[in-house]
């Protein structure tokens, strides 16, 4: 790699990290490393640009001396550098019965956010790059994704961001081999039994030669999806508006979303993934209103009836999460200015009144949001929120006594903030 073009790109990295994600020496990093070369680099150069990171890899001992090895070497990596590494070993029995990548994917986020929370780190960074994006983009449309629905993986994704996700293959390998760094190649990778590899080892190579420039026309092409769905989704949220009927014991969809024309379809696909159905749904929404009442639709996420004003929604209590949340409270110095992270809650200590309880949200629930004088319903803020329907039953509030002090992800109640008065704070996040 010429000096010049390894300049351009660790420049190109620099302006992403500081500009678009507002990173630098004051951020902590926890950084997701399998020991491959996108990981390996990524780790790299997040170190380089002397951006406080932290190297955490899972060990799902699946391919014996293999595996052992990819550890070993994200654990050599870290000591030379003095990167913190943590680590995790995965026992086989996990794997009986299960699907194993969606698994490998729980356990792996679950552990980052692990030590996210312990090592009170800003973000999670995974190496994903435009390569994968496009392979990502591809899947979603052979499986025949609505056009319009941005198929892609975003840069930024709640407490996740993808710093490589604008470099090539070509880039990362440029990087891998300039500053040489040290990486294994997962032999899995050149198995063709899950459908992304058969993509990447063999058909997108077959469509890079009948195309040449294929990726970068199927990401400018999904920026385009993108800007038209913007669009075309802002002015469905206005129209549809009216026909969806939400209160504290019902939820319908009126029949007055038929309008007989060309589009009736893409308004019930809308409000199908509003009420979180995917947006393939409409179709089958629309037959069930032109059909006769009593009719339905029934799925793992609830029943859908056919009723003379129109369509009434019914979650299953199947579809609804039974995992109890446990919160952590911490004694933390007062901050100087609002932290904007909805993933955890600063209030004033002397406030409050211990031990702080969690519960899921109930009917009739209000609290005092942030910045407000007067209470509202959890059900209304909920609303306004945007809360889909499908989230609203794992929403938790957070209480002081009878009071609730923090809408877990959402709000804190105004009446427990922090002031320039406050002597003592603490901070409540969710384990």
């Amino acid at each position: 790699m010429a000096p010049q073009e390894a300049d351009k790109i660790l420049q190109k990295f620099d302006a992403i990290i500081s500009q678009h994600f507002g990173l630098s020496k004051k951020s902590k990093v926890i950084v997701g490393v399998s020991g491959g070369m996108d990981s390996m680099v990524l780790l790299f150069l997040l170190h380089h640009f002397q951006i406080p990171t932290v190297a955490v890899h899972v060990n799902y001992q699946l391919r014996g001396d293999e595996s052992d090895a990819e550890e070993a070497l994200v654990r050599d990596f870290c000591k030379k550098y003095k990167i913190p590494f943590f680590h995790r070993r995965v026992d086989s029995s996990v794997w009986e019965n299960e699907n194993l990548q969606a698994t490998a994917r729980k356990i792996r986020y679950d552990f980052y956010m692990e030590i996210m929370q312990q090592e009170k780190a800003d973000w999670i960074a995974t190496a994903h790059h435009a390569g994968d994006q496009v392979e990502t983009m591809v899947l979603h449309w052979l499986r025949g994704d609505f056009p319009l629905v941005p198929s892609g993986m975003s840069e930024h994704f709640g407490r996740v961001i993808r710093p490589l996700l604008s470099f090539s293959k070509n880039e990362v390998t440029w990087l891998a081999d300039g500053f040489v760094i040290p990486w294994r190649m997962d032999s899995t990778n050149l198995k063709n039994e899950y459908a992304r590899n058969k993509l990447r080892n063999q058909i997108l190579p077959l469509m890079r030669d009948i195309q040449p420039g294929l990726d970068g026309m199927i990401q400018q092409q999904h920026a385009r999806n993108q800007m038209i769905h913007n669009y075309v989704f802002e002015h469905l949220e206005k129209e549809c508006k009216a026909y969806l009927i939400m209160s504290e014991d019902q939820i319908l969809i009126d029949q007055a979303v038929i309008k007989g024309d060309e589009y009736d379809e893409l308004r019930l696909s809308f409000l199908a993934s509003k009420l979180g159905w995917s947006f393939e749904k409409g179709e089958e929404l629309l037959q069930l209103l032109k059909g006769g009442t009593g009719r339905k639709y029934e799925d793992s996420r609830g029943v859908i009836w056919r009723e003379r004003k129109g369509l009434r929604i019914q979650y299953s209590s199947g579809n609804i999460s039974k995992e109890e949340r446990e919160i952590l409270v911490e004694d933390v110095p007062v901050p100087n200015a609002f932290l904007p992270n909805n993933d955890i809650a600063i209030l004033d200590k002397s406030k409050l009144n211990f031990p702080l309880k969690i519960r899921r949200w109930q009917q009739g629930d209000f609290f005092y949001p942030l910045g407000m004088k007067s209470k509202k319903k959890i059900s209304d803020f909920l609303i306004h929120e945007k809360v889909e329907m499908a989230d609203k039953e794992d929403v938790f509030v957070v209480l002081s006594g009878k009071d609730i002090c923090w809408v877990a992800g959402y709000r804190v109640d105004n009446r427990f903030k922090i002031t320039p008065e406050t002597k003592a704070a603490v901070q409540i996040s969710l384990k």
